[in-house]
């Protein structure tokens, strides 16, 4: 055995190591592609297909040689490794293998065209944010009812993130006729969940800790339903398996669903043709960047580092990323300032509870919920070292604002449990106690109509 050091090239796929995390491409295997299919002088275009249109098997007429055709699309397959922004594409031209026409090699072109227009586009697994043996288990999941048009299938799409960064992406028919759109949504929440129960049972394996349920995001108010309030099983015993799938994991609290508006619902990009605009905006939270802007970005974090207070560097860099960033990184990049002068507040001082307070409330209103419960637990953590009331009054009303916060703001009743009963749990009670704190867990818990913790 020889050590080749770190990995940078293993068939086809391309890692770069930077300061904040990985990125993975397959710039060199796409290129070689375009030369190979004749395609790398031909204009670039902005999507790999046209929205919302179908094709059908019959359209155009047959190819002489289906070989070239054969070879390509396959050769596109492998690039979905690192691209789930053409996979829906691939997977409609994969369609129609058996006997393609001009109209499906068109199609081709037009993917080629896209790539050739992106070549440097792959994704970035960032390390900001992650915690030792530990992470969090996020999924999107989307169906487009009937939208193929021979058999009227529906396409399922989904996305799974470990905290911030995709790592498992599908876009695939159905294999059977759903007869509404509810029916074709909640066979893809299940596909999706089977996929979420794989992944934890590997991080298991692994001895990767997940703190919290994973959260299942869906765009279909009716499979949301399904799921929760089993009197709609009646209507649904034909999706009997999937049902009790489901279920069964939403009442054993491994897994919580969630409902996200179709504006933001990213995994439109698995199961439809999009407008460019939309389908721009869909690759940036799915984390697609280029090696390029990565370079330029890691550039302005060592000069912000050097020099933090400059307020025309941080105005070039928030401009830089309003162009080229995704969302949580603009929204960090426009608070960034004040959260370095926090930053060095709570470091200097851990025990003054206000600067906590105020990072916090800067936290709460860039709005990334996974940030703001990293603050929270930061600041829990600093216990005040005197067992006086005095020094404690501050430092309870961090717990409680947590607790508040997990009840009203991210909805999660379990945690704001556990957040009630660890902070009971730490204070000294035998020394002083704290009425408020009791009162307020108590009104939670009736709240819940859990009338025999309340009491």
């Amino acid at each position: 055995m020889k050590d080749l050091g770190s990995l940078s090239y293993f068939l086809g796929l391309e890692i770069t190591r930077v300061k904040r995390g990985i990125f993975l491409n397959q710039t060199k295997y796409a290129s070689d592609l375009l030369v190979k299919s004749g395609m790398d002088t031909l204009k670039a275009c902005s999507s790999p297909c046209l929205p919302h249109y179908h094709m059908t098997k019959d359209q155009g007429t047959p190819l002489k040689d289906p070989t070239p055709y054969r070879s390509i699309v396959g050769a596109l397959q492998y690039l979905t490794f690192s691209r789930p922004d053409i996979a829906y594409a691939v997977n409609t031209v994969c369609q129609f293998m058996t006997s393609p026409t001009d109209v499906h090699y068109a199609a081709v072109k037009r993917i080629l065209r896209y790539l050739q227009g992106s070549l440097q586009k792959g994704l970035f697994f960032s390390s900001n944010g992650a915690l030792p043996n530990s992470v969090y288990v996020k999924a999107f999941c989307d169906a487009d009812w009937a939208g193929e048009v021979i058999q009227r299938r529906s396409t399922t799409g989904f996305i799974v993130y470990l905290g911030a960064c995709p790592v498992s992406w599908q876009s695939k028919k159905q294999g059977t006729v759903s007869r509404s759109s509810t029916e074709a949504e909640y066979r893809s929440l299940a596909n999706t969940t089977a996929e979420i129960s794989w992944i934890r049972h590997l991080l298991c394996d692994l001895q990767v800790r997940i703190p919290y349920a994973p959260l299942l995001k869906c765009d279909n108010m009716s499979a949301l339903a399904l799921a929760s309030n089993p009197v709609f099983h009646s209507r649904i015993k034909h999706l009997d398996n999937d049902f009790h799938f489901v279920r069964e994991r939403v009442q054993h609290n491994d897994l919580k669903l969630e409902y996200v508006s179709t504006k933001e619902q990213t995994t439109d990009i698995l199961t439809k043709g999009l407008p460019s605009p939309l389908f721009q905006s869909h690759c940036t939270n799915l984390r697609l960047s280029g090696a390029k802007n990565l370079s330029k970005q890691g550039v302005y974090k060592l000069a912000l580092d050097q020099r933090p207070t400059d307020e025309g560097l941080y105005d070039k860099f928030v401009s830089f990323e309003k162009r080229h960033g995704d969302r949580e990184i603009v929204e960090n990049v426009i608070v960034g300032k004040t959260r370095f002068q926090y930053e060095d507040e709570v470091r200097n001082n851990p025990l003054n509870y206000d600067s906590w307070f105020d990072y916090i409330s800067l936290e709460e209103s860039a709005g990334n919920k996974d940030k703001i419960r990293e603050i929270y637990e930061r600041a829990i953590g600093n216990v005040p070292p005197a067992l006086e009331k005095r020094y404690w009054k501050r430092y309870i009303y961090l717990w409680i604002n947590y607790a508040l916060y997990e009840e009203l703001e991210a909805g999660d009743m379990e945690r704001a449990r556990e957040v009630y009963g660890q902070c009971l749990k730490l204070i000294p009670h035998r020394k002083f106690s704290f009425s408020k704190i009791w009162l307020l867990a108590a009104q939670f818990e009736i709240r819940q109509l859990n009338l025999k913790g309340a009491r």
